[in-house]
């Protein structure tokens, strides 16, 4: 059972999806009963709802065969009183083509009526007198849902009565069902006319029968495979998820033929405001070959925080106060034409613009950075403001399947957006923030990815502007250089570190202006980290958190009289951590630059720090008199 994977509440209850069942009920029947029966035998145990049919129940409309496979394998939900529905996919029925579009649902009318479901409890009522276009009822958790199911590309006619329906049902929570609404790029389909078919597509359904009622808050689709979730608003600004499911090519090179038995579970958890998507194969009784992952969905409860990550540690730090030097660690930048500039604290790094050389490239052996799958990266910037192009600023490549980009989109003289993307494999994540910054002047930029954070781009990426959070939302537009979006290039093996912008690819994308302080991160940078970086960096301060305390104490004492840097409390940076870092590091106990409390007379430090900063000064004492 699925409460094997994770616990169930006591409100909990699931839904399920079965999307495109047409090569079970033509070569492999009994997959299809083994679907039916395992909801069947885990109505209880899951607290099985409702099961919702996605279309193409056969794979050849005008087969006896397959509509009695079919119907046989619903006939156990039937049977046993599990409310379910079906709507007809594109297999289902016959199209006549051009001029009429006649549609023959002969056998699909013949199998799966409406008096076979009319006598129900759930059943709500049908578009005319067949059951081509339905809605159904029930209730779980102390709310009222109705499942509203369409027929493939549904005709204007059916349009207008499923509006009279969602209008009558104002405290319903509606999930629409059809069978072709989203492809596999997340966009919503533009077909009008096919399969000898004409209705109205994926974004004309949206956008006359979803976006005025506010009751839809899910969209479910099969028809294409695989998988794709796109979050939309409705007009009321409501949230609303449109949610493709289809496993029927799945793996067929491997033998696990016509979708290997894989359906789609939606468990809601009202008390956490959650519904949690996974997919399961009662054939082979595995969990979550697909994409699980939570999404968010007011049901009146108290939303439950994901778990914190750890805080972000810093990897690699370039100041640029003489070069391409790598204060952290090893990951040593080669100047190619820049020049060491007035930064923001210090010297920073001069960028020229097109066609001057203005790169950074990787020393040869030097490690790479990981793009994993929680990363951040900072730095202060200054766009200068007689440029008003796209500009990649940083891009890390690690591999041809990971990376990410930093950089501004076009703008105009004064101000410019900053956008984010990264490449997970063969997913993209890309974000602009909804509000441009003034150039000539430095801002603090930085940004996290953490792969674990939610479904989209906007969860996933993180961006903040001078210590606040900005808003984002995810930009999908392409400028035509490469088809990448606007100013970012990912998949790049020829900078297998870090590149600020290499003038011989694109050289339009430059920027002009003085990058300081450049960092590298591998976790999720949190807000209190942020903060910190405003300030100049803290001496003492050897985990980054903006704060000389007890923390930082332990981390010198581990590696006291050992070759080490800043990080591990070298913070005279000659090379070795000893007595003099530990009186930086006293001289700057309890300031916090976050919070702004640091004063002329340094606080008392905590009883555990006091006790190392003792010792370590015992330790010094001793080693000076046996010089």
């Amino acid at each position: 059972a699925l409460s094997a994977v994770s616990t169930f509440a006591a409100d909990d209850f699931t839904i399920v999806l079965l999307p495109d069942t047409q090569y079970y009920s033509q070569n492999e029947p009994t997959t299809y009963l083994q679907q039916t029966q395992w909801i069947r035998d885990n109505v209880e145990a899951e607290n099985i709802k409702f099961v919702i049919h996605l279309g193409d129940l056969v794979n050849t409309p005008t087969s006896t065969t397959q509509w009695q496979n079919a119907s046989a394998a619903q006939a156990i939900l039937d049977n046993n009183s599990i409310p379910n529905s079906v709507l007809p996919g594109n297999h289902d029925m016959s199209g006549s083509g051009s001029p009429n579009y006649t549609r023959d649902t002969t056998n699909y009318d013949a199998y799966f009526p409406r008096s076979r479901y009319s006598s129900q409890p759930w059943f709500g009522g049908t578009y005319g007198s067949n059951n081509q276009n339905n809605y159904n009822y029930f209730t779980a958790g102390g709310m009222d849902f109705m499942v509203l199911s369409l027929e493939m590309m549904p005709r204007p006619e059916v349009v207008n009565w499923a509006n009279a329906v969602l209008q009558a049902h104002p405290n319903h929570r509606v999930i629409l069902a059809t069978h072709f609404h989203l492809n596999p790029d997340t966009e919503r389909h533009a077909t009008n006319v096919g399969w000898n078919l004409s209705g109205l597509n994926g974004q004309q359904v949206y956008d006359e029968l979803v976006y005025d009622n506010p009751n839809v808050f899910l969209v479910a689709s099969g028809h294409i495979c695989y998988e794709a979730l796109v979050p939309s608003r409705n007009a009321a600004g409501g949230q609303v998820y449109e949610l493709l499911s289809d496993y029927q090519r799945t793996f067929s090179d491997t033998g696990e033929r016509y979708g290997a038995g894989w359906l789609r579970t939606l468990r809601f958890s009202p008390d956490k405001n959650r519904i949690t998507v996974g997919s399961y194969s009662p054939k082979k009784d595995e969990y979550n070959r697909f994409g699980s992952f939570a999404i968010e969905y007011d049901m009146g409860g108290t939303p439950v925080p994901p778990p914190e990550r750890p805080m972000a540690d810093l990897r690699a730090r370039w100041a640029f106060e003489s070069g391409g030097g790598d204060s952290i660690g090893t990951r040593h930048l080669n100047v190619v034409g820049t020049a060491i500039d007035e930064g923001r604290f210090g010297s920073g790094l001069r960028l020229g613009g097109y066609p001057s050389q203005f790169a950074y490239r990787p020393t040869v052996g030097d490690p790479v950075l990981t793009v994993s799958e929680a990363f951040s990266a900072a730095a202060w910037i200054k766009y200068d403001a007689d440029n008003d192009r796209l500009a990649r600023i940083i891009t890390v490549t690690p591999n041809a399947e990971n990376g990410c980009n930093l950089g501004f989109l076009d703008g105009d003289d004064a101000s410019s957006a900053i956008v984010v993307r990264v490449m997970k494999g063969d997913v993209s994540y890309h974000v602009v923030t909804d509000e441009s910054i003034d150039r000539d002047v430095f801002h603090h930029v930085a940004f996290s990815f953490d792969d674990l954070a939610g479904p989209t781009a906007c969860k996933k990426i993180k961006i903040w502007i001078d210590g606040e959070a900005a808003a984002v939302s995810e930009a999908n537009h392409y400028d035509g250089v490469r088809g990448y979006v606007n100013n970012f290039v990912i998949s790049r093996v020829d900078t297998p570190l870090i590149d600020v912008l290499d003038p011989f690819d694109f050289p339009d994308a430059h920027f002009s202006g003085v990058l300081d302080e450049l960092r590298w991160y591998d976790g999720v940078l949190s807000d209190r980290q942020v903060a910190a970086l405003q300030y100049a960096p803290l001496p003492g301060d050897a985990n980054g958190d903006g704060k000389v305390d007890d923390e930082d104490a332990k981390t010198l004492a581990v590696r006291w009289g050992q070759s080490g840097v800043w990080t591990q409390g070298d913070f005279n940076n000659d090379g070795v951590v000893n007595a003099l870092d530990a009186a930086i590091l006293a001289a700057n106990w309890g300031h916090d630059v976050t919070t702004e409390t640091a004063n002329g007379s340094a606080p008392v430090p905590e009883p555990s720090g006091l006790a190392i900063l003792t010792a370590l000064a015992f330790l010094s004492g001793r080693r000076r008199c046996r010089a």
